[in-house]
Parts: C-alpha cells; structure tokens; sequence
C-alpha cells in the first residue's frame, strides 16, 4: 500500500474580508506536499460557491476570489458540491452546465467538456464513499452536541467523550473526534460574543423536533465533510503525482476546523478504502489544550493492531445505537 506523506511545512488559511460580506477563506488541509510526489494541485469548493457560481451571484468577496483564481491559473473544481447533487438531485448535471457557463461568461475561465465529464464521474465515484462518512459525522454529532449542550464542565465533557468511544468501542473517526474536542475547547474558554463561538453554538443546536434536527445533522456533517472529500481525492492519486486539494468555503465552521486541523498522510486507496493521519495543526491555538488532555487521549483512543470486517460493523451498529441514545436524551422523545 503507498502512503502519502507530507513534508512538515504549515500552510497559512487565507481570507478575503469585506464589511458586510461574507468571508471567503481558502488553504491547504494538508501539512505540506507529499514527499517524493508531482503536486496536482486545484481548489475544491464547498456548495456555497459552487450555488454562487450557478446562480451567477456573487458576494464581493466571491468575487475577489474568482479574480484571484483565474489570475493564478488555478482550476476551479466542483466535485465536492456536485457530489452531494448526485445524492439529492435528479438533475446535477444541469448544475454543472449553469457552472460552465458562468464561469466563461463572467470570467472567462472556459472548462473542456472533457473536464466536466471528468468532474462528474469524480463525484459519482465518490457518492457512496462520501455517503458513508457523511453518515458517521452525523452520528458522532448527536453525541457531541449531546455533551456540548450539557451543564458538564470541559474537563467532565471532555472525559465523558473520551469514556464513551472506549467503553462502547465506537469507530475511532479521528477527523469528527478532534472536531468535537476542539468544539467542546471553544465552548468553554470563548467568549459567546465571539464569531465563532456564536457559529459554533448555532453549528450544534437541536432541532425543534426529530425531522427537523435530523435535517440539521446531515448538513451540518455534509458541510464538514469536505475536509474529508480532499482526503479521499488525494488517497485515489496514482503513480508519481498526488492530487492536493486546496479547500475554498465561505462557511465559518469549516474554516475553522481548517485553521486547527490537518491531514499527515494519506494511504492510498485499495478496494475503495482508504486511512489517513489527521492531527491539530501545529500552531493551533489549542495546542495547549490537546497538551493538557493527552494523556487521556492516548489512553483512550489506543487500538493499535488492524481491525477485523467484523469489528468495524460492530463498531459501527454500537455507534447508530449511542446516536439514538443521544437523540433520545436531548429531544425527550
């Protein structure tokens, strides 16, 4: 199996800021280039862009960052947000044609037809890979929004997240985990006057009603599952050239996960599966913090050896059973 490793060099999250505007942010997930490896490198857009672009409407921020991307030469790829199309939509396609054609209208970054051909069958082939881990977020968000919406301290949320993956034995999705204990960091040492602790309250709010927060689990799991998206495109690279996606999004969340969070290494795929090695950035600001907890962390999520198929179903059942317990408890159904 080849891994992709990357070279140790940090990269910066830039932002286009604008009163009034929505910002645009873009960067690496990646801790450098792949040693060893060609870059293929482009940007991958969240679906808030992507719509931008269809509907021909752009914050100004957007639009800066359109200018910006065709004045580097950079290609604009859609697969992730069209990816989400192939699961919802009877038409994506349609979609993409709209994208095409503003992009050369408005821009005059013309796409082959090629290229769009290649765009969509990298989003087809990536529906059930996508689906899966987009069903695993939402479970481990019930969990988490179950404990961040509690009285329980950090130390006490902290452990009792740690606790629960252990005694039963969920998968060890690395990506949500550390999301949730860098959501469970801000809850307790950010002021709620502060953007991102107000996005991260909002973020993971319950629902009124079943429906209703079983709608706000998937979007919220398919809005930071783009991070995993550029995990999966780089994992599909072959021979000497790995494919790294630069993430763009405009969703505050996401970027904030980026600034915090990134991907060590990458397996490539075999059998349509993949692993890879993601960590806290090494300048985020709660170093201290995963410092603090290490100990605990280690000892909890400490499986070492390969885990069987039938491991992982069971890990998988166990984790849809602490969803629904978790549910149960913070809608009191």
């Amino acid at each position: 199996m080849s891994i992709f490793e990357f070279n140790n060099k940090e990269a910066e999250v830039h932002e286009i800021k604008m009163d009034d505007c929505s910002t645009v942010y873009f960067g690496s997930p990646f801790f450098g280039d792949p040693q060893g490896k060609k870059v293929d490198a482009y940007f991958l857009m969240d679906t808030n862009i992507f719509n931008n672009i269809c509907k021909n409407d752009y914050p100004e921020t957007v639009n800066k960052f359109m200018e910006f991307a065709k004045s580097t030469g950079s290609e604009l790829n859609p697969a992730f947000a069209i990816s989400e199309l192939y699961r919802t939509d009877k038409n994506p396609r349609g979609y993409v044609d709209y994208y095409k054609k503003h992009l050369s209208e408005r821009f005059g970054i013309d796409i082959l037809d090629e290229n769009i051909d290649e765009f969509c069958k990298s989003a087809e082939n990536l529906v059930p890979i996508m689906k899966g881990n987009i069903e695993l977020i939402e479970e481990y968000l019930a969990i988490i929004k179950g404990i961040y919406n509690s009285s329980l301290s950090e130390e006490q949320s902290v452990t009792k997240f740690l606790d629960l993956i252990k005694d039963e034995n969920l998968p060890q999705f690395t990506f949500i985990i550390l999301s949730g204990l860098i959501f469970i960091f801000v809850k307790h040492n950010v002021s709620n006057n502060e953007s991102i602790r107000r996005k991260v309250d909002s973020f993971l709010s319950v629902g009124k009603d079943y429906v209703e927060e079983k709608r706000k689990l998937h979007n919220g799991a398919t809005d930071i599952s783009i991070f995993l998206n550029a995990q999966e495109i780089a994992s599909s690279s072959k021979g000497l050239e790995c494919t790294v996606a630069n993430i763009v999004t405009r969703d505050e969340v996401v970027a904030y996960l980026l600034k915090n969070l990134c991907i060590y290494s990458v397996a490539q795929a075999e059998n349509g599966k993949n692993s890879g090695m993601i960590s806290p950035r090494n300048p985020t600001v709660w170093m201290h913090k995963f410092e603090q907890y290490r100990g605990q962390i280690m000892n909890k999520l400490n499986r070492i050896s390969p885990s069987s198929e039938k491991e992982i179903e069971t890990r998988k059942r166990n984790l849809k059973n602490q969803w629904f317990l978790s549910l149960q408890q913070y809608l009191s159904f």
